[in-house]
Parts: structure tokens; C-alpha cells; sequence
């Protein structure tokens, strides 16, 4: 409003300087140019520029008030959309840190589950060889058993094969030996 009394005061000292200036040149009846011939044309763009203002004050604060609106929500949506941003960075960064923690769980899950096969294929192992002995032991006693009975079977076989040879080539033993056989039937 202030700015509206001072361009309307502007006007009226114009127009009356204008008028005198007027009234100046009228009396002297030549005309040469000068800056006094300047104020109307002065006079009428300040009232223009005045009625300029007056109309288009409230469409153009409302326009600069819209467009601060505007902005201050702009600026209110992108701090929202950095607070978020923000948020799923931290929760990507919690993450990452996360598969860190993981990572060094499995591994030392898989070292510890290596550890156990390592024993389980030693201690296995070592039963088989275990087993593979004693199975070998056995083998090896049963053979020298059946080699024992079979060198007392032959060596049997062999002395009654030489009995027999030195009973048939000796009639008088032959003759022995039927005694005592019937002797001990009877």
C-alpha cells in the first residue's frame, strides 16, 4: 500500500511539474526540444506501471506464494526421500555387515563339519583295518589248522601205508597182526 501512495504522489508532482513546464513553453511560443517535453510521457508510464501493480499484485504474490509452496514441498518430499534413501542404505549396509557375519559363521560351521569327517574317516578307517587284521589273523589260523590236520592226516596216512608195506612184506608180522585183530573181536 505504501508503494501505492508513493508512485500515486510520484504522479500528482509530475503532473503539476508537468503543467507548469506546460504553461512555460506555451508562453514563449517556440518549441525546442528539452527534457521538461519528457514528463507526460513520464507521467503516463508511472500511471501505467501503477495500474500495472494495482492489477496484477495479487495474481503475482499469489503466484510467487504458490511457487514457495511448491518449492518448500518439494523440498520437504525430497528430505523425506533422502530420510528413506537413508534408511535403506543403512538397512543394505546392516545387511552386508550381516553376510560378513555369515560368511564367517559358515566357514567355521564347514571347518568344524570337515574336522568331524576327518575323524569319522580316521576312526572308520581304522576299524576296517581293524577288522581287515583280524579277518587276515583268522584266515591265517584256520589255514595253518587245515595244513596242521592235513600234514597229521597225510603223515597218518603214511605210516599206515609203511605199516601196511612192512606188514604184507613180513608174512610172519601179517600173521601177528590178524591175532591180535581177532583176539580183540572175540
Amino acid at each position: 500500500m505504501k508503494i501505492l501512495q508513493f508512485i500515486f504522489l510520484v504522479s500528482l508532482v509530475s503532473i503539476v511539474t508537468m503543467m507548469s513546464a506546460l504553461a512555460s513553453s506555451s508562453a514563449e511560443g517556440a518549441h525546442h526540444p528539452s527534457p521538461m517535453d519528457l514528463i507526460f510521457p513520464a507521467i503516463n508510464l508511472t500511471i501505467l506501471l501503477s495500474l500495472l501493480f494495482w492489477k496484477l499484485k495479487k495474481p503475482i504474490v499469489s503466484y510467487f506464494t504458490d511457487n514457495a509452496k511448491s518449492v518448500e514441498e518439494q523440498v520437504k518430499h525430497a528430505a523425506a526421500k533422502g530420510k528413506e534413501a537413508q534408511h535403506r542404505f543403512d538397512q543394505f549396509q546392516s545387511k552386508i555387515e550381516s553376510i560378513a557375519d555369515v560368511k564367517k559363521q559358515v566357514i567355521q560351521e564347514e571347518e568344524t563339519e570337515i574336522s568331524r569327517f576327518q575323524q569319522r574317516v580316521k576312526l572308520e578307517r581304522e576299524q576296517l583295518v581293524e577288522r581287515m587284521t583280524s579277518d587276515t589273523d583268522s584266515r591265517i589260523e584256520s589255514d595253518r589248522v587245515n595244513l596242521e590236520h592235513a600234514a597229521q592226516q597225510e603223515l597218518v596216512d603214511n605210516v599206515i601205508a609203511k605199516a601196511k608195506d612192512i606188514i604184507t612184506s613180513d608174512l610172519s608180522r601179517q600173521e601177528k597182526a590178524s591175532e591180535k585183530l581177532i583176539s580183540k573181536l572175540v
